[in-house]
């Protein structure tokens, strides 16, 4: 049975299955200054048109595209289930394959957060300024970077919120996410995704979006349609530098066309109920194709496919969009 539910339980959605992610380098910070030196920009200039669904030839022939290359993968795994939502950014125009079919929210949560803590401070800028203390024995949520602790916040360090901020969205940091939630309060956040209208249903103790919804997140930030211009720029530049290696980024030059996204995996063994079997790897974000920036948002489930296997099966997904827009690369 479904019900529906606020943006809640934070705790258990921050999952991220450090063994199979490959990050980039821990120098990668330095190319936050490749997307803020006023060349790009990450919002739109320009009004939000009207969306109308299979009215543009190039999304329509990829909606075919996955259709058919769906159908193959679901001859070799019957329980795979795969959603893909893109729409033209600037025209309206968008498409869907199981756009509304439900997946685990798991890190695509941090967005949420991200977005309230942002609204707050276009009210008192100091907000970002706050330094907030790590303390480890403070701290009761999953470890998801402890492979990589150059990523992760560090025990008995002051941090800036603002710094927080670009750690749980840049490298899905957990303990961020957690020091974060501590100090603004859950109730507050649910109450917030409640009054923009973000609704989200909870299925075996979970809690859900689709990549319809999802990536409407994007869209408010792109069209600065909740936040200053200035707030949206740094959320949407702090996701550019995702630092997960291959996912929708895989098949193209993000010097060329830059990428502001969110990966999420989730994982069973997280969980304690017997109805949870699959593994699942999504991304949701923007694609800055020069004069033509599209939102894509794929989602992948499967109890029969590895983690890694889900996230080819993304890079593939995505890699057939950049190839359509003739801007992919091997």
């Amino acid at each position: 049975m479904k019900t529906y539910v606020l943006y809640s339980v934070f705790f258990c959605l921050g999952i991220t299955a450090p063994f199979i992610l490959e990050w980039a380098s821990s120098d990668h910070e330095i190319e936050r200054a490749t997307f803020s030196n006023g060349v790009i920009n990450f919002t739109n200039p320009y009004l939000e048109c009207v969306g109308e669904i299979d009215r543009d030839q190039a999304l329509m022939k990829y909606k075919k595209i996955v259709s058919s290359l769906v159908a193959v993968e679901k001859k070799k795994d019957n329980d795979l289930r795969v959603s893909v939502y893109a729409r033209d950014l600037i025209n309206g125009p968008w498409m869907g394959y199981n756009e509304r079919d439900n997946f685990y929210t798991a890190s695509f949560s941090k967005v949420p957060v991200m977005l309230y803590i942002l609204a707050l401070s276009d009210e008192d800028q100091s907000i970002l300024d706050k330094e907030l203390l790590v303390d480890y024995k403070q701290i009761h949520i999953y470890d998801n970077l402890s492979d990589k602790p150059e990523f992760r916040v560090q025990d008995g360090r002051y941090y800036k919120i603002s710094d927080l901020l670009y750690h749980m969205v840049t490298y899905s940091d957990n303990y961020s996410l957690d020091v974060l939630v501590t100090e603004f309060g859950e109730a507050n956040i649910d109450n917030f995704m409640q009054k923009i209208g973000f609704f989200l249903e909870r299925e075996n103790g979970e809690t859900v979006t689709n990549a319809k919804l999802y990536a409407s997140l994007f869209r408010v930030l792109y069209n600065s349609s909740l936040l200053s211009r200035n707030r949206s720029e740094f959320a949407l530049m702090s996701l550019a530098d995702n630092a997960l290696v291959g996912g929708i980024k895989k098949h193209v030059n993000t010097q060329q066309v830059p990428i502001a996204s969110k990966f999420a995996v989730f994982v069973p063994w997280r969980n304690d109920s017997p109805l949870i079997n699959e593994n699942q790897f999504h991304e949701c974000g923007i694609v800055y194709i020069p004069g033509d920036p599209h939102a894509l948002c794929i989602m992948t489930s499967s109890p029969n496919k590895q983690l890694e296997e889900l996230q080819l099966l993304v890079e593939r997904i995505s890699g057939e969009f950049f190839k359509i827009k003739d801007v992919y690369v091997e």
